[in-house]
């Protein structure tokens, strides 16, 4: 079982992975996606927003099915996070902790 927020740093790092297809890792022969309610933290989605690849979150979200994430993000979020919508917020945080592949085959 993997949360999105984890799906997005992971890379492949086997010797015949290299870039660009190395990241992000496809999901394949999803059996079964879960949702499980966790608490909203603006603050650490804040703070992540520099580490996040939202077209990699955007791309596996939907892979598994879900469509909370709005298709683009735009850069001067990262610059101003406080623009940002409440609506925005709690779809990544939807999409970065709620939803997992369950099992996992990547």
């Amino acid at each position: 079982m993997v949360r999105l927020i984890t799906h997005n740093l992971l890379a492949c790092n086997a010797r015949n992975c290299s870039a660009p297809t190395n990241f992000p890792l496809r999901f394949e022969q999803v059996q079964r996606v879960e949702i499980k309610e966790a608490e909203l933290n603006k603050e650490f989605i804040k703070g992540f927003l520099r580490k996040l690849e939202f077209k990699a979150l955007f791309d596996a979200s939907r892979a598994l099915g879900d469509a909370a994430l709005p298709e683009s993000f735009p850069p001067e979020y990262l610059e101003n996070p406080d623009e940002i919508s409440d609506e925005v917020y709690e779809a990544l945080h939807h999409a970065l902790f709620e939803v997992l592949d369950s099992p996992l085959q990547i």
